[in-house]
């Protein structure tokens, strides 16, 4: 299994691995390299993702044609088995096919195919990178974390907080998923062919978070994204809601209060409360028997 050390010191030798012109025809793409899957996407911002692609496509085309002498940034390749695969550069290598160019600079590292598409997953956290959607962001770090996990089979480890910082995101996403792998949650043959990545069968972030969202809360409210539907978020809302209404009690009026919010989620009281560290309250709640 590869290890996100691994994946880490095989991106940086990117950096400083030698430039080289490669003709174009030897240069192949590969969809699982591309994070940018407009299919990952809400409907309503696939039309936004393709303008800005477009868009940028056509400056850089643009560019490659009034200069004939000009050259873009190197593309990264991973070499697979003899064969050369974009790793980065998707939208440089079509500009250069549109200015009718014959070759293009590249910067060139032997690796696996499964530790490429794994390599794919980082570069476009870097300054040199257009921004990706949260959507695309979030699946992202979600597949780095899956293989990681041995495919959702075992402990993570402390990858948590590593992967959070080289996304740039809150590192409360990649902790809450890596407790719903450590705790056996995620099913992935409970997911419909369209929830999985056709390839590897990993279910999608976007449908793990709403899986988890119905266990633990039923079904969301109508017309929320299904990528802000995270068990952090509503556990959060959860815990709000204990401390609107347990703040404003003192004893057994604050026990009261307690049990309204725990008997909300049901049957599944005792998995929220082994969450928060709350199994103890749960308990004495069960056992006491008492008519608040």
């Amino acid at each position: 299994m590869i290890g996100w050390q691994t994946i880490g010191k095989t991106f940086e030798l990117f950096k400083s691995a030698p430039v080289a012109s490669v003709p174009l025809v030897d240069i192949h793409q590969d969809p699982a390299m591309q994070p940018r899957d407009i299919a990952l996407l809400p409907k309503t911002e696939r039309a936004t993702e393709r303008a800005d692609r477009t868009r940028q496509l056509a400056v850089m085309t643009q560019r490659l044609k009034d200069n004939p002498k000009l050259t873009l940034d190197p593309l990264y390749l991973a070499r697979v088995e003899g064969r050369l695969y974009v790793v980065d550069g998707h939208t440089r290598m079509d500009a250069y096919a549109a200015a009718k160019r014959k070759r293009a600079r590249a910067a060139i590292v032997p690796m696996t195919r499964e530790l490429a598409v794994m390599v794919s997953k980082i570069v476009n956290t870097t300054p040199r990178a257009r921004e990706l959607r949260r959507r695309m962001t979030n699946e992202a770090w979600w597949a780095l974390l899956w293989q990681l996990s041995d495919h959702g089979r075992q402990d993570p480890g402390p990858v948590a907080r590593s992967i959070a910082r080289q996304f740039g995101v809150d590192k409360k996403g990649p902790t809450k998923a890596c407790h719903w792998i450590r705790e056996g949650w995620i099913e992935p043959d409970k997911f419909s062919a369209g929830e999985r990545d056709p390839e590897t069968g990993r279910p999608y972030y976007s449908a793990v978070a709403l899986a988890i969202h119905k266990r633990f809360l039923g079904e969301p409210e109508g017309g929320e994204d299904a990528d802000t539907l995270t068990l952090a978020r509503g556990l959060e809302k959860l815990t709000r809601q204990y401390v609107k209404l347990a703040g404003a009690y003192n004893g057994r009026q604050r026990w009261r209060a307690r049990a309204i919010v725990l008997d909300r989620m049901g049957e599944q009281a005792q998995e929220v409360a082994d969450y928060f560290g709350r199994c103890d309250e749960v308990a004495e709640l069960r056992d006491s028997g008492e008519d608040f």
